[in-house]
């Protein structure tokens, strides 16, 4: 009776495990449900994501950290909601296990009102010396023990189903727990590859910009160098310009100073030849006076000396007239020689003084050739700098955009490449944690479940060993087949 009692609470139990599991797996679908939604929002953030310009560069930023806190707030709320449920399951469990306590309580009352007092009563009118066959009282204790092995039986049993359905328990919440992670990690793996595409389409956008810099730097570069070879032609025109003009100046300037120098050559030798002339008429002058003078020398001494005597006052009144008047032309002739000699020393000085004039405006257009052609070479050499600035300065920002481009590719393949190695190992870790969990509880439940077995086996070799017992407490021998009374029919069908 006592086992068809335990056989009717294990099929109400497995029922009630039936409905619990539904309840339990009705619960784990608003998790799922609520697990998928963020999947899905972050999936139309991540989509609404892409579909952003990339020219927008300043709100990329915002709306990424927008969707991550979106992101963060939804799993916020799915660990509220499992965390709800998980404490939904824990009040079933202890509604089940309070309910399945009453329940055995209730069998254990019952068998001890059927079986176990019986027992004892027998065993307390055996005490008071009432007589009773020895039969009776062995049989009333080897059912008494039956009915304490089938009690336990029964306790056993309904052991072995509470940690067979907590095994299922355990295992549905490593399940649903490990569906949960894999979900979590799927969220967050979304949220990453949003994270991902976000900076990817910064990094691109980023890389545009510097494509579109360095394309622009180009363009100045050539625009440039271009405008260096334009001012190098300028320059070199100019120059072949300044120097043709000048070339014509100077040879101009020179053929003047050629006439010039010529003229001044002529003037200077009509002025030598007429200098010689005067020199070559004053020396005749001059010999011709010195001659008058050794005439009247001669003359005066000859008169001194013949006529002395016979001249008269008249004579030397003579004499002294034509003494003055010899020394009146000598005076001008003298005066003459002075003028002409001054004269030719202004007219010398005039034409040195226009000789050093010519020379020094020659040095002037000379020196002013110079000047002119250091100030185009000066000019020529500037723009040779400018034009050598102009192309390390593309140079260099050439070589700076190629080094950010570079250095962007790297820190987008290592940030790209950590966040696949954070990801596969919290995963990994995860998975690891679900997998010992879901291992810790099945290995606990396999114990728990071994034990159940053993006590089960224990029980049913002392039941084999009081039905032996029994049996041959009747008469029956142990290897013959015996025939069980109409009113223990019932108790041996339960038992079995």
């Amino acid at each position: 009776m006592s086992s068809f009692g335990g056989g009717e609470m294990a099929g109400v139990q497995k029922a009630r495990d039936q409905s619990d599991g539904d309840d339990a797996i009705k619960a784990a679908k608003p998790d799922e449900a609520s697990a998928s939604a963020p999947e899905a929002d972050t999936e139309a953030a991540s989509s609404k994501d892409t579909t952003e310009p990339a020219a927008q560069e300043p709100t990329t930023d915002v709306k990424a950290e927008r969707v991550q806190a979106r992101a963060e707030r939804k799993r916020a709320r799915a660990e509220k909601r499992r965390a709800r449920a998980e404490r939904r399951s824990e009040e079933r469990e202890r509604w089940r296990r309070a309910k399945q306590a009453r329940r055995e309580e209730r069998e254990m009352s019952r068998l001890r009102r059927r079986g176990v007092v019986e027992g004892k009563a027998g065993a307390g009118e055996a005490g008071e010396g009432v007589a009773a066959p020895a039969d009776d009282s062995v049989t009333g204790r080897l059912r008494a023990e039956l009915e304490g092995l089938a009690y336990r039986e029964a306790m056993a049993r309904t052991r072995a189903e509470t940690a067979e359905r907590a095994r299922r328990e355990s295992e549905e919440r490593a399940r649903r727990d490990l569906e949960v992670a894999r979900a979590e990690a799927a969220e967050r793996l979304k949220v990453v590859e949003n994270e991902l595409r976000a900076g990817t389409q910064k990094l691109r956008s980023e890389l545009e910009t510097l494509t579109r810099q360095e394309a622009g730097a180009q363009a100045r570069a050539e625009t440039a160098e271009r405008a260096r070879k334009d001012s190098e032609e300028r320059a070199r025109r100019d120059l072949e310009l300044a120097q043709a003009k000048e070339e014509e100046r100077l040879k101009a300037v020179e053929a003047q100073l050629e006439e010039r120098t010529r003229e001044l050559r002529a003037e200077l030798e009509g002025l030598v030849e007429r200098e010689s002339e005067t020199r070559i008429r004053a020396e005749a002058g001059q010999r011709q006076l010195a001659a008058a003078r050794q005439e009247v020398h001669d003359l005066t001494q000859r008169l001194s000396r013949r006529e002395q005597k016979r001249l008269s006052a008249e004579g030397r009144r003579r004499a002294e007239a034509d003494t003055e008047r010899i020394k009146r032309v000598e005076e001008g002739f003298e005066q003459r020689l002075a003028r002409a000699e001054a004269q030719f020393s202004e007219r010398a000085d005039a034409v040195r003084a226009k000789l050093d004039q010519a020379t020094g405006e020659l040095e002037r257009e000379r020196e002013a050739r110079h000047r002119l052609e250091k100030e185009s070479e000066r000019r020529f050499a500037e723009l040779q700098s400018r034009a050598k600035a102009a192309e390390e300065r593309a140079e260099r920002a050439e070589h700076v955009a190629q080094l950010r481009a570079d250095e962007s590719e790297q820190l987008r393949r290592m940030s790209e490449a950590e966040v696949r190695v954070r990801v596969s190992e919290e995963n990994a870790r995860r998975a690891e944690e679900s997998a010992q969990q879901a291992d810790r509880r099945l290995r606990e439940a396999e114990a728990r479940s071994s034990e159940l077995e053993a006590e089960a086996r224990k029980l049913g070799s002392g039941r084999r060993k009081i039905f032996t017992r029994w049996g041959l407490a009747q008469g029956d021998h142990p290897d013959e087949p015996r025939a069980e009374p109409a009113g223990e029919a019932e108790p041996a069908e339960d038992a079995k």
